[in-house]
């Protein structure tokens, strides 16, 4: 098994080792190698258990072959310590603004700071990126970005096999997987997406996502709001409905040898499955502290978050550990 793991991490940094050739005096291919160590300890009080952790950990390559053709490769750690690939693939960009991306990659969907340990405000995904679908496939996929104006515009659509991660299939062409996604405004300032993803997955199943979000960043300040729905068009009673808000603020210390900031952050979060009562079934509440490790806001840090979940109807997705009460002492270092 440990060779195994050797050899997918050497896979993906192999041709960034390899080759080179001059293109007005820039040298390629341009690697940047990015890891993510996420170590945390769990406390789950209604069942009494406790465990330390460090899933989500990954290992990330991006790099450039030529002016026009890049690569991706990320690794991911699973709970049962092996690497599972999350991105590998290229990407073609044939005129200014637009690329291809051909490869396993993330479906137009997610948002990073929901599924990305490295931009995640608290320890714990919000309901939506836990309970609705995996974050990537195998497909292609172009993104379009221009200017209308003063505002940053990005179109994106892809196709994609529909069978999640690391798995490939023949599909017929009625159950290919396929979305998009329009945003306006980038990371930094204001941002607003709409998408949909349609999935049908078997004679049984056929899910449909669409949803929305709206986030605004500052220097030392974000704030975060969501809301997905999943259409079950099989069966109603597997429908779901999601959404979170959340914020942060992060305070400078001057005189710490230790921590240079601290980030306080607030999230509530609900999940609803099917249409019974009028309410959300779960509510959680999750409150929690950074302490910075760099001068950078929102990067490597130590973090305590305490979840609180308010259970108005049992559903079967949920797990005792997972969605009760939780304390949290984590730490993500970003190199």
């Amino acid at each position: 098994m440990i060779r195994k793991n050797l050899f997918i991490v050497l896979f993906i940094l192999f041709p960034a080792l390899l080759f080179g050739q001059k293109t007005d005096s820039i040298r390629y291919p341009k690697l940047k190698v990015t890891e993510i160590l996420v170590s945390n300890y769990e406390h789950a009080f209604e069942a009494g258990t406790n465990q330390f952790s460090v899933k989500n950990s990954r290992v990330d390559a991006v790099g450039n072959f030529t002016e026009n053709i890049s690569y991706r490769g990320q690794l991911t750690l699973k709970d049962n310590g092996n690497f599972n690939v999350l991105d590998l693939s290229a990407t073609f960009m044939p005129v200014q603004g637009l690329s291809l991306t051909f490869g396993q990659t993330a479906i137009p969907l997610f948002n990073p700071y929901v599924a990305g340990p490295s931009s995640m405000m608290f320890a714990t995904r919000p309901y939506i990126g836990d309970y609705f679908l995996s974050t990537r496939d195998v497909g292609l996929h172009a993104n379009y970005q221009f200017m209308a104006g003063k505002i940053p515009v990005s179109v994106e659509a892809g196709i994609f096999n529909g069978n999640t991660i690391n798995k490939s299939e023949w599909r017929k062409d009625k159950n290919m997987s396929y979305g998009a996604r329009l945003q306006l405004g980038a990371m930094q300032g204001a941002r607003a997406t709409v998408k949909f993803y349609d999935y049908p997955t078997s004679g049984e199943l056929h899910y449909f996502f669409y949803g929305a979000d709206v986030r605004y960043e500052g220097d030392n300040w974000k704030i975060e709001t969501e809301v997905i729905n999943r259409d079950n068009k099989k069966d109603e009673r597997d429908d779901l409905l999601s959404y979170y808000v959340q914020g942060a603020y992060g305070f400078p210390l001057k005189k710490s040898w230790i921590f240079k900031n601290v980030l306080p952050a607030v999230r509530w979060d609900a999940l609803k499955k099917g249409h019974e009562g009028s309410g959300m079934d779960v509510n959680r509440l999750t409150v929690g502290v950074g302490f910075g490790l760099t001068q950078k806001y929102f990067s490597s840090l130590v973090r305590i978050n305490y979840e609180r979940c308010f259970v108005d109807r049992e559903i079967d997705i949920l797990s005792d550990e997972k969605d009760s009460d939780k304390l949290i002492v984590g730490l993500i270092l970003v190199l």
